[in-house]
């Protein structure tokens, strides 16, 4: 028994639980129709711990559950803890060594970073966006990087690796989205308030300015830095080495525009 009376134990809460090991203690966890993971959660959760990222099975947890970032990460650990005992050889592969990176250095020290007057008007707009829709407890971090390309084609370990030198560019594979894919992604990430915990500080006026002054800034900004439309269009998956830290949203684009043999690459993502 806890504060505030016994915990009603449900078949659902049982099945979700009942096999996983180590000091989780599922009784901490109240059930309500909030809170409550259905199949079809569940199997969310699993697809993202069976390639490894724990990140986003949190930010699947919270978002289906409201629970705190402790209580949430609590949840998945334990579930990973039942996976790697139910599929202990697909963790084996999982957890070999990553393949060894290769970098053309000589290609490398072909890419030229694109002056900064010409990158500044979309920093500006990103810093502005950071600010307007931070919370009490959220915030986020948004980034540009853009590089001039010796030839045609995208190298893209190299151009990864010399914007974020901490970047895991050949163990990410990118895929090619259309502009209507990069936009909706990137305009509803910016537009997410945030949940009650994180303290959202929108207000009407806070609304209208992003709506009407500050992402079509940021798309105007960026048009004139590489014309996208014309650009092919790469979404980059893994966080790893790239500003900020991701746990609600998290996106990465690479824009690769052949004629002009520019690159630039956007960044984003928030926390609490």
């Amino acid at each position: 028994m806890m504060d505030g009376g016994p915990i009603r134990e449900t078949r659902s809460l049982r099945l979700r639980l009942e096999c996983m090991e180590g000091d989780f203690d599922w009784r901490l966890y109240r059930v309500t129709p909030r809170m409550a993971l259905t199949e079809q959660q569940m199997d969310e959760v699993d697809a993202m711990l069976l390639t490894g990222n724990l990140i986003a099975a949190i930010t699947i947890v919270r978002g289906h559950t409201g629970w705190e970032l402790g209580r949430a990460k609590d949840f998945v650990e334990a579930r990973l803890v039942h996976l790697r005992q139910a599929h202990a050889e697909h963790f084996r592969r999982l957890d070999a060594p990553p393949p060894r990176l290769f970098v053309d250095s000589t290609l490398m020290g072909q890419l030229h970073g694109v002056g900064h007057a010409n990158v500044r008007p979309v920093s500006e707009v990103l810093r502005r966006l950071e600010q307007l829709v931070a919370g009490y407890n959220y915030s986020v971090t948004l980034d540009v990087k853009a590089l001039d390309l010796p030839g045609e084609e995208l190298p893209l370990i190299e151009v990864m690796r010399t914007c974020y030198p901490e970047s895991r560019p050949h163990l990410s594979k990118v895929r090619r989205v259309s502009l209507e894919e990069l936009k909706t992604d990137v305009d509803a990430c910016l537009r997410y308030e945030g949940d009650e915990s994180s303290g959202p500080r929108f207000t009407a006026a806070r609304r209208e300015k992003l709506e009407r002054e500050l992402l079509p800034a940021f798309w105007r900004a960026l048009a004139e830095l590489i014309p996208y439309e014309e650009a092919e269009l790469h979404d980059y998956p893994d966080e790893t080495g790239l500003p900020g830290y991701s746990v609600y949203w998290f996106f990465a684009y690479v824009l690769h525009d052949r004629m002009r043999r520019r690159c630039v690459v956007i960044t984003g993502s928030s926390s609490d």
